[in-house]
Order: C-alpha cells, then structure tokens, then sequence
C-alpha cells in the first residue's frame, strides 16, 4: 500500500461568517473560498496536559500522589496568505468602513467569529478539518525584498469546536460534504 500524502495542490481553504451553509451553491463556496492567495497553514493546541496532587503517606517508599487530567488546550491555526485586500485584517479588527473608494480597517470593539475549513481531496482519499467558531486573535504583515507582502492572521476555537475527518479508499464522489457534517 503507498503512503497516504496530502500536497498543497490537493487542499481547499474556506473561511466563512460562523453558521455559514457553504454547501448552498458553488457561489456560495467561491465566495468563502481563500486557497488562491494562501501560502502557509499550520494548526497547534488541543494539548490535554495532567497536574500532580501529592498525598499524605507514603507506598514503596515514595509519596502517594494522584494525578488530575486538565482541561483540554484551545486549538489554534494560522493562516498566511498573499495580501491582497483588507479581508484577513477586519477578521482581527473588525468591519471597515468605505469611504471614496477607500476602506479603512482599524481597531473596533467586535468581530464577527468564523468557520475556518481545510480540506484535502487527492483524489482517493480525503482529510477535513474545521474550526467552527474561531476568533481572529493576531495579524502580522511581512515582505522581504524579493517576495511579496504577506500577512498572518492567527485563530483560536475550543477544543469542542475542532473536528477532523479522514476517508481512505472511496470510491466515488466526496465523502464529506463542505459543512454539512460539521454543521
């Protein structure tokens, strides 16, 4: 059997307002769709770390002890695209507002979460991951002299609103729906 490997070229990127049906219609996928300008994913957290409590006494001459499972860690992603409008930057900051032609991002008091999905498909085999209902927490612009501006946008779900699937071997059409699973 050869190994399962997943290429960029094989990957779809789509960030939506969070509830979003992006099964509606191809427009409606196109519309969310980011995978043109995106050059960089990764995806971290979910760590479900363990505390120590020691107790009184003592077997096999050590010091009984107990251990306490933690709360699960959030999940975070980052997503680092080609600049090209002001999109990444209102996920952080909030609504621009348009004047002349001309919008301007800055600081407001909310945003709006979004669904955030990677989705691999090579043809035989698919993986899909969904944070639903992230928060935009962090955005970084950079450019060296020979690339490109670029800018990372950082997003953070809890763990309950992280979902990974993964379908080997079909045989025919998509095993998972764009949201309809993770709805």
């Amino acid at each position: 059997m050869a190994a399962e490997i997943f290429y960029a070229e094989d990957g779809e990127i789509y960030i939506c307002p969070h509830g979003s049906d992006i099964d509606a219609s191809i427009q409606a996928r196109n519309r969310y769709k980011y995978s043109d300008y995106v050059t960089e994913i990764s995806v971290s957290g979910g760590g479900r770390d363990i505390e120590q409590i020691q107790l009184f006494g003592k077997t096999s001459g050590q010091q009984n002890s107990i251990q306490r499972e933690l709360p699960q860690e959030v999940y975070e992603t980052s997503i680092t695209a080609i600049v090209k409008d002001y999109k990444f930057n209102e996920m952080v900051n909030g609504t621009g507002s348009t004047s002349g032609g001309v919008t301007t991002v800055s600081g407001a008091s909310t945003r709006p979460n979004v669904d955030i999905y990677y989705r691999f498909d090579d043809g035989t085999s698919q993986l899909q991951v969904k944070f639903a209902n992230t928060t935009a927490i962090s955005t970084e612009m950079s450019a060296d002299a020979e690339g490109y501006l670029e800018e990372t946008t950082g997003f953070k779900c809890l763990a309950k609103d992280y979902e990974k699937k993964y379908a080997a071997d079909r045989t025919a059409g998509s095993v998972f729906p764009y949201s309809g699973q993770f709805a």
